[in-house]
């Protein structure tokens, strides 16, 4: 599980402490005779920590299939006591610094691309401004007209969940969506494009030719380098074909790797800026899109850009697995 040799240590504390928990005790012949009486011990060498005791009377019960539900009410409650004995666990875990935590989510890399996704980041390690310049970052994204896929948190009083104030609202099928392309490049935002149909490979050609291609014309001229991720539809041999007839220039890039691509914090600032802005349909929220996407200075996308040698570095840190970017 990738645990340290600390973690490992502290993980055998608390199981040493909870099979300590559930051992019982040896009655003695006239506690057996009236019931048994079973102690959690307070106190455990391995984690310091204090466990209120709990005391459970358990009544001699002849084994009879017939026994009644009347007969077995002064039964002790056995799930009660597993539901005990792991709350003792989880206390135990507490203090050793175990917590309790939601997993990100992260795209799963395989062998071949962790090893892929290394090598890339050495190549790049040491790239600063000079490298980067023209280079074209490009990637198609997701917005919601009412909401956010993403996890929020609210802070209210306890007791108010249902206030509405605190309610976080939905509306049927999720409100739509709208579809978007979008690039940039060091010195400049590039276009902002709706995808109205579903987003093959002949619409993907489509938006290269007719959408990215006249604004790279415009403001890069005839040097500069395209960047993709590894979707089927942008290595398809349609595509492909385009991009051989058209001489533009790939970066290689490793398959898995939105951690790599600077475009994937671009989208996190589009939609901080649009937070709390509505939309009654897809156009108006394409617009609102549009006019935020374009008002984004150039200052974020050379912090951006600067990030590149963080973002190497991490991957190599991890040994290829995904990062916090």
């Amino acid at each position: 599980m990738g645990c340290n040799t600390s973690t490992q240590s502290k993980v055998s504390d608390v199981g040493a402490a909870t099979a300590a928990i559930a051992k019982p005790r040896t009655p003695s012949p006239p506690a057996a005779e009236n019931g048994v009486t079973t102690e959690v011990p307070e106190k455990q060498e391995s984690v310091p920590v204090s466990v209120a005791p709990v005391t459970l009377q358990v009544p001699e019960i002849r084994a009879s299939r017939s026994a009644s539900p009347a007969s077995t009410k002064s039964e002790p409650s056995y799930s009660h006591i597993r539901l005990l004995l792991l709350e003792g666990l989880r206390r135990r875990l507490q203090v050793a610094g175990l917590h309790g935590r939601r997993p990100v989510k992260k795209p799963l890399v395989s062998l071949k691309n962790w090893k892929a996704r290394v090598e890339w980041a050495k190549q790049h390690l040491s790239w600063g401004p000079r490298e980067w310049a023209n280079h074209i970052w490009s990637d198609e994204s997701k917005f919601n007209l009412f909401g956010t896929d993403s996890i929020q948190w609210i802070r209210r009083p306890i007791g108010s969940r249902y206030a509405p104030q605190y309610q976080c609202p939905t509306v049927k099928h999720g409100g739509g969506s709208v579809m978007v392309w979008g690039c940039f490049c060091d010195t400049s935002m590039g276009p902002l494009k709706k995808i109205v149909k579903t987003m093959d490979r002949y619409v993907y050609k489509d938006i290269l030719e007719n959408t990215m291609r006249p604004w790279v014309r415009a403001n890069l001229g005839r040097s500069w380098v395209f960047q993709q991720d590894n979707d089927p539809k942008h290595t398809s041999s349609h595509v492909a074909n385009w991009f051989r007839r058209r001489r533009v220039d790939l970066l290689e890039w490793p398959r898995q790797s939105p951690d790599l691509n600077p475009i994937e914090h671009m989208w996190e600032e589009l939609e901080r800026r649009l937070k709390g802005v509505r939309a009654s349909n897809a156009n108006q929220k394409f617009a609102q899109l549009e006019a935020a996407w374009k008002s984004i200075p150039m200052t974020v996308v050379q912090t951006l850009l600067d990030s590149m040698s963080r973002r190497c570095q991490a991957v190599i840190d991890a040994k290829g697995y995904p990062t916090k970017y």
